[in-house]
């Protein structure tokens, strides 16, 4: 699990809907449910990522979710094949 209680602030749930509307339509052919969870977990992950005190702030939120997700897909492009 991810996430900590500087997502109990304004605006983070509408980084959250956003962000899980645009990610669900730009993948239609996964299930609903796995962009949910998929969503759920780097919006927590992005609020780990910052180290700053309360309140947090959605901009802020926005741009360490998309740090986050852009640091994963390029560790894993980079990683080395198995065998």
């Amino acid at each position: 699990p991810t996430g900590n209680a500087r997502l109990g602030t304004a605006g983070s749930g509408d980084v959250l809907a956003g962000w899980l509307g645009g990610t669900w339509s730009a993948q239609p052919a996964t299930a609903p449910h796995t962009v949910a969870a998929d969503t759920v977990w780097w919006h927590g992950a992005a609020a780990q990522r910052l180290a700053s005190p309360l309140p947090l702030r959605a901009a802020e939120l926005i741009d360490a979710m998309a740090a986050s997700i852009a640091d994963a897909t390029s560790a894993t492009a980079h990683a080395p094949e198995p065998g």
